[in-house]
């Protein structure tokens, strides 16, 4: 089963590239608050991406190893491993 990585993750991967070299010249005054909620607010949007990616395809796994008559211990073990920056996040 081929594997291409969906858009939003290298879309949010590029936003928190940008991100946070920006928020580093924030004002001193907003530079620790308003910088950490977007810093957080960001991560954690990945994160919620990345999981809704995976429960998605486990479900399709699952559906098709009950639909196809295989089993779900090898359907699920046909998903694609996080690469580097999602196990970080996740």
């Amino acid at each position: 089963m081929g594997h291409t990585e969906m858009p939003i993750f290298t879309r949010t991967f590029d936003f928190i590239s940008w991100l946070l070299p920006v928020t580093n010249n924030f004002p001193r005054a907003h530079r620790h608050t308003l910088t950490r909620r977007l810093r957080v607010g960001s991560f954690n949007n990945n994160r919620r991406n990345v999981r809704a990616a995976y429960r998605t395809h486990a479900r399709r796994a699952r559906n098709a190893a009950v639909g196809g008559g295989g089993h779900v211990a090898s359907a699920l073990n046909e998903l694609p491993k996080p690469g580097i920056f999602h196990s970080i996040l996740a």
